[in-house]
């Protein structure tokens, strides 16, 4: 993206940052809209960088976007599929992007004026490469919501499955590996 363009990250969750938009948008000024779940979420979207946060289960998406962007924005980096994506995208500009991973469902249906772009993991020396470098550019701000021991990967899962999760939930292979770092 350029330097000056405006992105919409639907669903951001810990493991995504608003400089997977990239690249470190405050350096560059590029403005970033967030849309998470609940108030503990949207705190932590503007803690990771967001410009602005919005609470996509409660709050209209597309009108939060258009304040945002008064001409659409110019990029959405989707997550999810779904209504809160849909509005997402009535938010984009004519000449917009769209990335969304494969598999959300329901997929969205093509717009004219904006372009898709459905992306998968695809692992790889290169791929791995490329990954480490970006990370090693980005310097990602990790959250992690709670570790446990291997022994307790049971209830690392029970704890998922409760969902509203703000983080990483970490399995330590070693004692020492890895600390709670609640942000």
């Amino acid at each position: 993206m350029d330097a000056t363009q405006t992105c919409l990250i639907s669903a951001l969750h810990a493991r995504h940052s608003p400089d997977d938009a990239g690249g470190s948008d405050r350096a560059l000024r590029r403005r970033v809209l967030a849309t998470a779940s609940g108030r503990d979420g949207v705190a932590l979207a503007r803690r990771l960088g967001a410009d602005l946060a919005v609470d996509g289960k409660q709050e209209d998406i597309e009108a939060a976007a258009r304040r945002f962007a008064p001409a659409g924005v110019d990029a959405v980096l989707a997550t999810v599929g779904g209504k809160s994506l849909e509005q997402c995208i009535r938010a984009l500009r004519r000449g917009g992007r769209l990335a969304y991973p494969n598999g959300a469902e329901p997929a969205p249906r093509k717009r004219a004026g904006v372009k898709i772009v459905v992306y998968d993991a695809e692992p790889g020396v290169r791929e791995f490469q490329r990954l480490g470098k970006a990370v090693e550019a980005a310097k990602p701000r990790i959250v992690i919501a709670a570790s446990y021991p291997l022994a307790q990967a049971r209830r690392a899962h029970e704890r998922i499955e409760k969902g509203h999760v703000l983080g990483k939930i970490v399995l330590r292979i070693r004692q020492g590996t890895a600390t709670s770092n609640r942000r």
